[in-house]
């Protein structure tokens, strides 16, 4: 027997929100996604840019659990803004 769930993709979660920070870390909440397209969303991913606002926004944070409401990224360098 073979099950097909019909989905679309779904709605953007809404934009992190600033909790915390030190000079290499930064502490976001998350919210969930208001539509689902149809399917359980099991994971979210994180992404940010490389600290100079003009790279592009494509290194993965490997450490968010992908289902927590809020997460530190570590790694960062004082003085650089990021994207995430």
């Amino acid at each position: 027997m073979t099950q097909i769930n019909a989905a679309t993709i779904p709605a953007a979660p809404p934009r992190p929100t600033y909790s915390s920070s030190t000079d290499t870390t930064i502490s976001l909440s998350f919210g969930l996604s208001t539509d689902n397209g149809g399917s359980k969303i099991i994971r979210y991913y994180l992404y940010r840019d490389g600290g100079d606002l003009s790279t592009p926004i494509t290194y993965r944070d490997d450490t968010y659990d992908g289902v927590s409401s809020i997460h530190t990224i570590p790694g960062l360098t004082s003085g650089k803004k990021y994207r995430i």
